[in-house]
């Protein structure tokens, strides 16, 4: 997932997830998501990572992805 770049870069580089929105139940409504409805949780953060968390009118919640990928020395 990603663009190889790190997420830090930005908009110039990595890769971005915006408009975010959550499913509340199956067949539920989406809802937009909010910076307090998640918590930053990755399995493998020398492989891959996300930063730049925020929200804007323009672009609802979102959130830059990204790292070196591949098989990161396992």
């Amino acid at each position: 997932m990603g663009s190889g770049h790190n997420p830090k870069e930005g908009y110039a580089s990595a890769c971005y997830i915006s408009r975010m929105k959550l499913l509340e139940t199956s067949g539920g409504k989406f809802t937009h998501v909010q910076t307090d409805m998640l918590t930053k949780f990755e399995t493998s953060p020398t492989c891959y990572t996300f930063a730049g968390q925020g929200y804007s009118k323009k672009w609802g919640y979102r959130i830059f992805v990204g790292g070196a990928g591949g098989l990161c020395g396992l």
